[in-house]
């Protein structure tokens, strides 16, 4: 959109300079001033006021309609479609019955669905501005500009998918459209409905692997019926990131070829980052926070750069770091996923993600797993009966579409509660408490009990930083942390199976959290519950737990700052899912780069993957230290995790 930017616009540091015809006029300026200030005072006041829907239709009307065009002109029929979508607000009340009284948020809901119908009661589309959307809704639409964007090699058109229920399979009939001719005749639409200008893009290379990529089948053809013209006549290539300094040139050159101010920062820290590059030698080996850098150069440049530790004698924030409870676990399972998570920002995955493959006519795995743990924990917190509750349950999964239906579900069913009726025996009738930490941070993300975020102060390159860990823990039975598997995790000599073990470093994690917050030896443990033995040969009630040494607050404590600040220090961390660990395979890089080769043909064997996924792993550089690495972090679990008891309840 930066190309319907004034010619004259220039980058001011903090803004672009857009010129109008109104440039120093003071009466406007006071006029704007004025106008703006009124809005403001108004808006303020429709804020806080509480009235009925009739009420809240004419004040919204008189305040929109007062701002947004005028009764002449193109602009008439907008304002009276508006109108009318407001006195439909008048008509939300049933005569007879009391006008409720509505706050600004209540009557700002109703409002968007009276203006969004708009568009759909009159068949049309919005006189001017810009419309953003799929190809399918614009399509026969004349536009000034056209947009197209996505058209790669194998993304535009759609490839053909054989469905097992599709019969063109089996002999196609005339009008039977596939994907790839309805994108093509779609594509065809598109172009003639731009006007005076049409741009086309795709991506040219892979933003990973910047493996080249093709343009769409379709871009070529038009390309050829465009001869003589070729392809470098008709196409612009853009560099691969935004800041690129081709787009910003120096002072005095042609006029800026982008406009995003995001993109101007980023192109000032780069060209900080090169300066820098050639006066210090070491930089590009070193983190920024390890050179010896005067005071007021660090404080010049360290704004610009979003990783660097503060600048000695720096203020201290009082802002607290906000952690993540996930992060912190996908960071002890594997941590180059867990920085990337952490750095990111990265939306949890409460469940375990072991089995992510999905059949083909039937319910994905994980969709399965998220069903039984939720029915399992309202039939043991409710007391409802574990049928019905697993039927509720599964009712809404097939209304989104992510259950299998009729006869594809039935065997899963079965399954489910045959599984469901062995944890829940299991179980015996111990009560599950759920515990959070901080703030929620989903609508369905319940807890029985809900105590502060965990506070804790570390040293992260040698300055103190707060730093609050939220979330929540497993499941609690009693002292110990709740497994749900369908598989027993201890074998029947007392040997832990891999997938338990791993899982046993959540309720690890846990154990240091509560005891934190108890401020006393806690003593603490795993319980998993499982409708059959290691094997999976026989069908039983199994109840699997092992036990943690007693641990202080002290203790917790400084194991948890320890893991914080070598998460937050270490800025490239290499390979070490803990699977290897498990198996042996960490004591050095070179069998550890063997280990991790020999499951690339099966990516989910191991954590990396669960938690990514993380493609081509034989491209990341491995912990060059696997061994120390695992000892520091996790040898106390270890030493804990070697064997655990095995119970089968009748």
């Amino acid at each position: 959109l930066s190309a319907f930017m004034p010619s004259g616009s220039a980058w001011k540091g903090d803004g672009f300079d857009r010129p109008t015809a109104q440039s120093g006029d003071a009466l406007s300026t006071s006029r704007f001033v004025d106008r703006a200030s009124t809005l403001v005072r108004q808006v303020r006041a429709l804020r806080d006021l509480h009235a009925t829907p009739s009420e809240w239709a004419e004040r919204l009307s008189i305040f929109l309609l007062s701002y947004l065009g005028s009764d002449e002109g193109p602009d008439a029929g907008g304002r009276a479609h508006l109108a009318r979508a407001f006195q439909n607000l008048r008509s939300l009340v049933p005569e007879g019955m009391p006008a409720p009284r509505l706050n600004y948020r209540q009557a700002r809901d109703l409002a968007r669905l009276a203006v969004g119908g708009i568009r759909d009661g009159a068949g049309g589309r919005p006189h001017q501005g810009v419309v953003v959307g799929s190809y399918a809704p614009m399509r026969a639409l004349p536009f000034r500009a056209v947009f197209l964007m996505g058209l790669g090699e194998g993304q535009f058109p759609s490839p053909e998918e054989r469905q097992p229920l599709d019969l063109r399979n089996a002999k196609r009939r005339a009008g039977d459209v596939g994907a790839a001719e309805r994108d093509r005749y779609l594509f065809l639409e598109m172009l003639l409905g731009a006007r005076e200008t049409l741009c086309l893009t795709y991506p040219s290379e892979d933003p990973v692997s910047r493996e080249r990529h093709l343009p769409s089948s379709l871009l070529q053809d038009l390309v050829e019926a465009l001869a003589p013209l070729t392809l470098d006549k008709l196409q612009t290539t853009h560099h691969r990131y935004r800041f690129d300094e081709a787009y910003f040139p120096l002072e005095g050159a042609p006029a800026s070829a982008s406009l995003a101010p995001q993109a101007f920062q980023e192109a000032q820290a780069q060209i900080a980052g090169a300066l820098l590059a050639t006066c210090i030698p070491g930089l590009d080996e070193k983190p920024w926070s390890s050179l010896a850098i005067p005071a007021g150069l660090n404080g010049q440049v360290g704004p610009l750069l979003s990783q660097c530790s503060p600048p000695p004698g720096a203020p201290r924030t009082d802002v607290p770091l906000t952690l993540r409870l996930t992060h912190l676990r996908a960071w002890l399972e594997c941590p180059l996923q867990g920085t990337a998570r952490t750095r990111l920002h990265l939306r949890d995955d409460e469940e375990e993600l072991a089995e992510i493959e999905e059949e083909v006519l039937g319910t994905s795995n994980l969709v399965q797993a998220i069903l039984r743990r939720a029915t399992l924990l309202k039939v043991a917190r409710t007391g409802t009966d574990l049928e019905q509750t697993y039927a509720e349950c599964r009712k809404a999964l097939l209304r989104s579409g992510k259950a299998a239906p009729g006869i594809f579900g039935a065997p899963e069913v079965l399954q489910d509660l045959e599984l469901l009726n062995h944890q829940h025996r299991a179980l015996r009738g111990e009560p599950i408490r759920l515990i959070r930490f901080g703030p929620s941070f989903s609508a369905d993300d319940e807890a029985d009990e809900v105590y502060p975020p965990l506070e804790l102060t570390v040293l992260v390159h040698g300055s103190p930083l707060r730093v609050h860990l939220v979330g929540s823990v497993q499941p609690q039975v009693g002292t110990r942390s709740l497994i749900l598997a369908p598989r027993a995790g201890v074998k029947a000599k007392g040997n832990l199976t891999a997938s338990f073990r791993q899982k046993a470093l959540r309720a690890y994690l846990d154990h240091h959290l509560l005891a934190l917050r108890s401020k006393g030896p806690l003593e603490h443990g795993v319980l998993g519950l499982a409708g059959a033995d290691d094997s999976g040969k026989n069908r039983f009630a199994y109840r699997s737990t092992i036990d943690f040494e007693a641990l202080s607050a002290k203790e917790a404590e400084e194991r948890l700052g320890a893991w914080i600040v070598e998460l937050l220090e270490t800025s490239e961390p290499g390979l070490l899912p803990i699977e290897a660990i498990f198996d042996g395979s960490a004591t050095n890089p070179e069998d550890l780069r063997e280990w991790i080769m020999g499951k690339v043909d099966n990516p989910q064997d191991y954590s990396a993957f669960k938690t990514g996924p993380l493609r081509h792993p034989e491209r990341f550089d491995v912990d060059p230290t696997p061994a120390a690495t695992a000892e520091r972090r996790l040898q106390h679990f270890l030493d804990q995790t070697g064997t655990g008891t095995r119970e089968e309840v009748s």
